[in-house]
């Protein structure tokens, strides 16, 4: 069906953080995401910037 590779791709696309989005829509369900227990819930502009602020914060705590 031809509605099922977009509707995957957007699924997938909601659960990036903003700045992070792919733009592959490869063959239908090759990838699925799913939320995970750090982040169980569909990003948001406020919640993006809240995760993309702590992964820059421990990345330079690596440095």
């Amino acid at each position: 069906m031809a509605i099922v590779n977009p509707a995957n791709a957007l699924w997938n696309n909601m659960l990036e953080p903003v700045g992070e989005k792919s733009n592959y829509w490869g063959p239908e369900f090759k990838t699925v995401k799913c939320p995970t227990k750090e982040m169980p819930y569909i990003y948001t502009m406020k919640n993006s910037e809240e995760f993309l602020d702590r992964v820059r914060k421990n990345d330079s705590s690596l440095s």
